[in-house]
């Protein structure tokens, strides 16, 4: 079976196989659209790929320059544009090939057998109810002689000649996969609440003291046991009495989210906050030496990753609180960047049949409210010498709303 390599350097392009050399721009994405639409129409049966970062020339002489990671658009992202702009409804998927800061993306186009797939509203340069078909390595613009031949054509030509082995060969992927830690593809993890937060308790106490205070002073300054009495209702019998006026709470008040914030982030992370594994399932008939797993994820406001495992810990000398980071080994390495979280983890040797958790200590993963109803892609790449390429893997968080979906 001929790997990714191969193809890229010795496929020849045809109604089956398309080079492009950069990258779409998913904000006018009318380019993008005219070539999805010509390669579903192309007279061939099966699946049709799309690779991009890959200068198209002659076989044995194309530059391959890949384009920038943080550029690649996930599966869902393009999905969402196709079902958007173009009918009947098709499928696809995509894959990334490389670890570094370039990569290759390739796109596979499925179910495209149900011609002619027409823009079902305008798009950028492109009007409403146009359409292409790929003739050769060409895109031509579709005539309405070529569509009522496809929409009255029976059945097409079955996938052949090396166009249409590319693209199978593009298709076939190794028997190893990435799947979150419960082996399904897509994971729903709900909004946390910030009710419990160390600063939340501490100003809603805040607030009752201040409501007592008030009260207090609106009976003349006689507070005698009256604010001790309102002081064990708002904080408790265990919290030590400290009579303070009203301009010292809401100062406390004011400053309530800074002084809690280490109390906070530990409660997010480690407390209160969802833990994230996945797993590798080793499904073919030789071991992963040496596997490695990169994880990235988008980063959406209200959406966080810990880099780290926290714990609090009391300083010997001062005998203060203080919130450390520690570098646990079975915490994976994330790399906050501007636009995803990058996580690995060295996962060693994979057995042939086994199924591995892929980390000893799960991401920690903290939700807020803003984030509720984002979906976040998940690009799950595994390395290992023994590949010829990566496995990459797509996959979906969903976050919903704290009551549920």
């Amino acid at each position: 079976m001929q790997n990714l390599k191969e193809i890229v350097k010795r496929g020849r392009e045809g109604p089956g196989l398309m080079f492009r050399s950069q990258a779409y721009d998913l904000s006018t994405p009318d380019d993008m659209l005219a070539d999805f639409m010509a390669l579903a129409n192309a007279d061939i049966m099966g699946q049709r790929a799309l690779i991009i970062g890959v200068v198209p020339g002659e076989p044995g002489a194309r530059k391959v320059v890949g384009i920038q990671r943080d550029l690649a658009p996930s599966a869902a992202q393009l999905q969402k544009l196709v079902d958007e702009y173009i009918e009947p409804a098709f499928s696809l998927s995509v894959a990334t090939a490389g670890s570094g800061a370039r990569t290759l993306l390739v796109i596979m186009l499925n179910q495209c057998d149900c011609p002619p797939y027409l823009l079902k509203r305008p798009c950028g340069a492109l009007l409403q109810g146009v359409g292409f078909i790929r003739k050769g390595s060409e895109n031509l613009m579709l005539s309405r002689e070529e569509s009522k031949r496809l929409q009255q054509r029976q059945a097409a030509e079955p996938l052949s000649g090396e166009a249409g082995e590319m693209a199978a060969e593009v298709a076939t992927a190794p028997a190893v996969s990435v799947t979150f830690g419960d082996g399904s593809r897509i994971a729903r993890l709900p909004v946390n609440s910030e009710a419990g937060l160390p600063s939340s308790v501490a100003e809603r106490k805040l607030e009752a003291a201040i409501e007592a205070r008030t009260e207090v002073e609106k009976m003349s300054g006689l507070d005698t046991g009256m604010v001790r009495l309102m002081h064990v209702r708002a904080f408790g019998p265990d919290e030590p009495f400290a009579k303070k006026s009203l301009d010292e709470l809401r100062d406390d008040l004011r400053r309530v989210r800074a002084k809690f914030a280490d109390d906070d982030k530990l409660h997010r992370f480690e407390k209160a906050g969802h833990k994230l594994n996945f797993r590798i399932d080793n499904n073919g008939d030789r071991a992963l030496r040496n596997a490695r797993l990169v994880i990235r994820m988008a980063r959406e406001h209200g959406f966080e990753l810990a880099p780290c495992i926290y714990a609090m810990e009391v300083e010997p000398e001062s005998r203060q609180r203080v919130l450390k980071e520690t570098n646990h080994p079975g915490y994976p390495s994330v790399a906050i960047k501007e636009r995803l979280y990058e996580v690995s983890y060295a996962l060693g040797d994979v057995s042939a049949g086994q199924q591995v958790k892929a980390f000893r200590e799960p991401l920690r993963i903290w939700v807020s409210d803003s984030a509720s109803g984002e979906s976040i892609p998940v690009e799950c790449e595994l390395q290992s010498p023994r590949l010829e390429s990566p496995i990459v893997n797509q996959l979906e968080l969903q976050l919903a709303p704290a009551t549920g979906w």
